[in-house]
């Protein structure tokens, strides 16, 4: 099975680390920085959708597209120049069927069938982001045979941690058949304002995990519930919603119109950071492999 080159997966074991808006936040700001971006939700959940504000799907193209070898549809414009193929609850179809086609053949290379499906897709593209169910770990398996990179995002906790333990361990068995794969660091989310000693705890407890060879990028991304909730209400990146806040009256002038987070700039600088460290360590290792 070819390596998608420009291929990065999204992966944490564990639900509720702010995953799939950190695939959105990627994909977003990575096409508003002029690079053809794709993102594939390979969650059932299908909670992209929400993110980028477009219609949510079965993924029944998806799906159809894998099992029969062939290059899956694409909602095309969800932003310029970022379009998405599309998840949703019938995705957790595919991890069945590669799941019996390991059992039947007694091999692995039923797994071969995501990273075929989107090899000739992902060669219009920059970027290709995926963003990987929790608790789905065969469609985990498939995405890292294809994939060139894994981010792990984690909070910290106990629980978030054994996740990304959980996907470092999926990551080093799936070495065998993607000798390429690599995991590209690990980003801290949704970390209490002023909270440094807890974060600096965390560090330390992702350090001795992963043996300090794994980058934790900076900056971590900051709690902020409101503004987080409104942002995905409205389909809407931490920058964009940022920008509808500026553009809003202001509360004195009387104006009735739609409140704002006042942490909203915060969020964004934190995602437009995050994601440009990310993106530059993608762009770094892309081209040390083909000096």
């Amino acid at each position: 099975m070819p390596v998608l080159h420009n291929a990065l997966a999204v992966a944490n074991s564990k639900g509720g680390v702010g995953k799939t808006t950190l695939v959105a936040h990627v994909a977003g700001l990575a096409a508003h920085s002029g690079w053809r971006t794709l993102a594939v939700d390979l969650d059932p959940q299908g909670n992209l959708a929400r993110d980028l504000g477009y219609s949510p799907d079965s993924g029944r193209g998806l799906v159809a597209a894998a099992l029969a070898g062939a290059v899956p549809e694409v909602i095309e414009g969800v932003r310029p120049g970022l379009d998405v193929v599309p998840g949703g609850p019938e995705t957790a179809r595919l991890a069945d069927q590669m799941l019996l086609d390991v059992v039947r053949t007694a091999d692995a290379s039923g797994l071969d069938r995501l990273g075929a499906s989107l090899a000739p897709l992902a060669a219009d593209y920059d970027l290709v982001v995926m963003d990987l169910p929790p608790g789905e770990a065969v469609i985990q398996r498939a995405a890292m045979r294809c994939a060139r990179f894994v981010v792990i995002p984690t909070t910290g906790d106990a629980a978030a941690n054994d996740g990304l333990g959980g996907v470092f361990g999926r990551y080093m068995a799936e070495r065998a058949a993607n000798p390429e794969l690599e995991v590209l660091g690990v980003a801290v989310t949704f970390v209490g304002a002023g909270a440094s000693a807890m974060l600096r705890a965390i560090r330390q407890e992702l350090a001795e995990m992963l043996e300090g060879s794994v980058t934790v990028f900076e900056p971590p991304v900051r709690l902020a519930k409101r503004a987080a909730m409104d942002c995905r209400a409205k389909g809407l990146l931490a920058h964009e919603y940022e920008a509808a806040k500026a553009q809003a009256p202001p509360w004195y002038a009387g104006a009735r119109g739609e409140s704002y987070a006042h942490n909203a700039s915060g969020l964004a600088d934190d995602y437009q950071q995050l994601v440009g460290r990310i993106l530059a360590s993608f762009s770094e290792r892309v081209a040390l492999a083909y000096r």
